[in-house]
């Protein structure tokens, strides 16, 4: 059940390396108490000698701070070019949408 959360499994070499999720730090706990029974398992099925490496995942990006006025104005561009006018008129006079702004 340990393996089966690793986020990743890969053979680099001569080594089996098992990434957890920082979250997971105690599954690697977990898998360094049975990395002798891993390590000859890997060794049986692989038919060389296998260490047994264990990392911690890099940690996923923040998030990302939409600013509120950009992702407005992507918002009426949008809008606005998915308009049939608009399109017919991108279409007979090529071009591209650079600025929008809404009528109130």
């Amino acid at each position: 059940m340990v393996i089966a959360q690793a986020k990743k499994i890969e053979v680099e070499g001569e080594a089996l390396v098992f990434t957890f999720a920082a979250t997971h730090r105690s599954l690697m706990a977990q898998l360094e108490r049975k990395r002798a029974w891993v390590e000859q398992l890997a060794a049986s099925a692989s038919g060389r000698k296998m260490a047994v490496i264990m990392r911690e995942a890099d940690p996923a990006p923040g998030p990302t701070i939409i600013d509120p006025a950009a992702a407005r104005q992507a918002d009426l561009r949008a809008r606005a070019a998915a308009e049939p006018t608009v399109q017919a008129m991108l279409d007979v006079f090529g071009g591209e949408i650079e600025d929008v702004e809404e009528i109130q």
